[in-house]
């Protein structure tokens, strides 16, 4: 019998990257258009087309085009694959945003044509976590198809292979040979890729895949009249089918025994994880505003019956979604596609944030606030599912912070924003809030304007709460970080501000993994202690390099066992990368990185690496995690432990022509956070749920006094154990129930009650590491089911 290849007529369609995403829009109809006539031409010819934006396009602007469409998926030869929004990037986005890629996408797919896609499809896609094969399997797809990284990027025993993630979870992977989309020109070309395939997958069966990519474009009549000749050939070596790809997996495993590989799928493009800042902080920005106006609003209608339109927060979901698309996330398009494109993170910011406060605005204003002996009500809230305690600022000047009970609570006034303007302070304390609900605070405003608190620091270059305990030398470096507890010293050296030379680097970085070619390093202005008071402990730190300017407020907030660090960068270099240097006093160092729905661990060899909120480096007896609320790019050499802050190559740099006129990425001024918590290896739920604290600070209403059917005080929801983490909780779909995902984030098999108030409560078990989906009924029954809130 003939050996076969499968030969998948397909496309590679980016929606924006050296083009605006409203040209890749125009693209897909010309593409699509194309791809149906050669049906009408070739009776055996097949289509594979990814990307539920594609189909969507289509739908909106040439509904009869949509109808062939229909017909030919019906027959067969119309093939979805992918089953998401876009071909996302596989690193950055959180687990929730890969949940709502599937659940909207797939859904979609379902119910325009009667079948969701089974196979993954992310052929340009640069890296793939290590929970993606659950990731699939929980999105209704048992195969995957991927191109990068290459073999020369990565080497792996076999390049047909059943991948499975640390739940547990299998996929039949295959990895694309050269090219996910090739043009032949002639016969002879056909055979000698061919030949080079036979090699690739040990003379097996294989896909090739054919056709016109990138921009678009689809087979050609003479791309497929070069298969129809090649099997008219006498002395051909193989069978060469019109396929779909699920043809291929089908008689491929029927027949093999696949290789089972464990791990994750990196690193072809580094760069890409810390390019262009802006749209990083919009996709941060979005998720964690759109599941707290999830988490709000479900607790309005919880608590009052109040609807909300899941409409809206769906388009902002797909917008993130959409956002994800690989070149525009990982900062590889030109700078006018960004000038479109970060718009949508814009959009989803507003449709999230007008959310959130309409049903924070409804709940607070149904509390019974008649009570006036403590002050003026402040409602504050939490999105989270675990009980927080954090520094709260308030809009007003104080005399006087009190709790719920009247009880007296450490406050100070400190420079607000609007002093320019009215010359006033905001009252700024310590604040407890219950899990997934709000407690209410009081203050009284002074008869006369209060002036700020007045600081008489006493420890100049030493910040110290009851857990930690910080040193800076003469230079403004931090050269000590004592857990107080323990008394351990997690530093062994200072901490460094390093800047890297990277004029060899494109933006993708290719082949080249590693940012260490030092060029020098900011140097002290300024070091000065803004704050010392009960409440918070503030060093401020600036410096200079060439053009630029670093300012880094660290602050050691009362009750909080890790260093909050703002800072506020202008960057003015170009080629350069910047970098925050700790070395980690720990004997046999392990890094650690927060991934989609889990973390994963990878050697300190110095390679740049992708995480999501934290990494950490250390063992079981010390270490330092690293948290942020927008980068997404770290490293670890042996102990020296570094967060990438910022790199400014130029827009889309494929190290081709540069020239004068080229816009660098990056340029001016930035804000962000990033905190510094000791941890080992052994506490990673704590290491999530300090991150996922600094980026989701409570959100509050300032109220007056009325009357109300709600409590002063009310938790929404409890989580027994902490490594059990609510990744959603949202109206179902179909709306006669609720979902809740939750996920386990330690490795360890865990038994837990979950109870969310007024909908429903269960013990569910989760394996290490596994994510489970949960359609809730109003009689209390809990049913797993999958992403898109069904089971087929």
């Amino acid at each position: 019998m003939s050996k076969k290849v499968y030969v998948i007529g397909c496309t590679h369609l980016d929606p924006s990257w050296v083009w605006s995403w409203q040209e890749g829009s125009a693209e897909a109809k010309a593409t699509v258009r194309s791809a149906l006539d050669r049906m009408n031409e070739f009776a055996d010819f097949k289509f594979v087309c990814s990307s539920a934006c594609v189909y969507q396009w289509i739908e909106e602007f040439d509904p009869a085009m949509f109808e062939e469409i229909k017909l030919r998926v019906k027959e067969g030869r119309f093939i979805i694959v992918g089953g998401w929004k876009v071909e996302p990037d596989c690193n950055l986005p959180c687990g929730e945003n890969f949940a709502r890629q599937s659940l909207y996408s797939q859904r979609y797919f379902k119910e325009k044509f009667g079948k969701m896609a089974t196979i993954g499809w992310n052929v340009d896609t640069f890296g793939h976590n290590a929970m993606m094969p659950q990731i699939l399997r929980k999105s209704g797809m048992d195969s995957y198809v991927y191109m990068r990284p290459m073999p020369r990027e990565q080497e792996l025993a076999e390049n047909i292979y059943d991948w499975e993630s640390p739940d547990g979870s299998r996929v039949a992977t295959f990895r694309i040979h050269l090219q996910y989309v090739k043009n032949f020109v002639d016969l002879n070309e056909v055979i000698d890729r061919m030949k080079l395939c036979d090699e690739f997958y040990k003379n097996e069966d294989y896909m090739l895949m054919y056709g016109v990519g990138n921009h678009g474009g689809g087979p050609t009549i003479h791309n497929i009249q070069l298969m129809q000749e090649y099997n008219c050939l006498a002395d051909k070596d193989r069978d060469l089918i019109f396929a779909d790809p699920a043809d291929f997996f089908a008689d491929y495993k029927r027949t093999h025994d696949l290789p089972v590989y464990k791990g994750e799928l990196q690193h072809h493009a580094s760069g890409c994880y810390s390019a262009v800042s802006e749209v990083k902080r919009l996709l941060r920005r979005g998720e964690t505003s759109l599941t707290a106006a999830e988490n709000f609003s479900v607790l309005a209608l919880s608590l009052l019956g109040k609807d909300y339109d899941t409409e809206k927060l769906k388009a902002g979901w797909e917008n993130m979604n959409f956002f994800a698309f690989h070149d525009i996330l990982d900062g590889c398009c030109i700078k006018s596609a960004y000038d479109d494109c970060l718009y949508m993170g814009y959009e989803t910011v507003a449709i999230a944030e007008k959310q959130k406060n309409n049903a924070l605005q409804t709940l607070s204003w149904n509390i019974d606030t008649t009570d006036k002996r403590f002050g003026v009500p402040v409602v504050l809230f939490n999105p989270l599912a675990f009980d927080v305690e954090q520094t709260v600022e308030i809009n007003k000047n104080a005399s006087s912070i009190r709790d719920k009970d009247g009880n007296d609570v450490p406050f100070i006034n400190a420079v607000s924003q609007a002093q320019a303007v009215w010359d006033r302070n905001n009252a700024v304390f310590r604040a407890k809030i219950p899990a997934l609900g709000y407690a209410v605070y009081y203050y009284i405003e002074p008869h006369e304007r209060d002036r700020k608190t007045e600081e008489n620091p006493t420890r100049v270059n030493e910040l110290e709460n009851g857990y930690i305990r910080v040193k800076f030398n003469a230079l403004g470096e931090m050269v000590s970080l004592v857990e107080k507890s323990t008394g351990k010293e997690i530093l062994s050296g200072a901490e460094r501000t390093v800047v890297i030379d990277e004029s060899e680097h494109d933006t993708w970085s290719h082949a080249k993994n590693f940012f260490d070619k030092e060029m020098g390093a900011f140097t002290l202005t300024k070091m000065e202690k803004l704050e010392e008071n009960p409440v918070r402990e503030v060093i401020k730190v600036t410096a200079t390099y060439g053009k630029s300017t670093l300012a880094r407020y660290y602050i050691l907030n009362a009750g909080e066992d890790f260093v909050r660090v703002r800072v506020k960068l202008d960057w003015r270099e170009k080629h350069k990368m910047l970098k925050f240097v700790y070395p980690v006093a720990c004997q046999t160092p392990t890094s650690v990185y927060e991934i989609p729905f889990g973390s994963f661990e990878r050697p300190c060899n110095g390679e740049e690496e992708p995480a999501l909120t934290w990494a950490m480096v250390g063992d079981r007896n010390n270490g330092l995690a690293i948290l942020n609320d927008c980068k997404y790019s770290y490293s670890a050499k042996e102990n020296a432990f570094a967060l990438t802050a910022v790199r400014s190559p130029i827009y889309c740099d494929h190290g081709a022509k540069r020239s004068e006129e080229s816009y660098y990425t990056d340029q001016g001024e930035q804000e962000f956070f990033y905190a510094l918590y000791p941890a080992t290896t052994g506490d990673k739920a704590k290491i999530f749920c300090r991150a996922l604290q600094l980026n989701n600070p409570c959100s509050l209403v300032l109220e007056n006094h009325h009357n109300g059917s709600l409590p002063l005080s009310y938790s929404g929801m409890s989580v027994e154990k902490e490594n059990i983490l609510i990744s959603a909780l949202k109206k179902s779909e179909d709306g006669r129930g609720f979902v809740l995902r939750a996920y386990e984030c330690a490795g360890e098999e865990t038994a837990t009650k979950i109870d969310v108030k007024g909908i429903g409560n269960a013990t569910v078990v989760f394996k290490p590491y596994e994510v489970k989906t949960f359609y809730i009924t109003p009689n209390n029954q809990w049913t797993e089911t999958l992403f898109m809130e069904y089971n087929e």
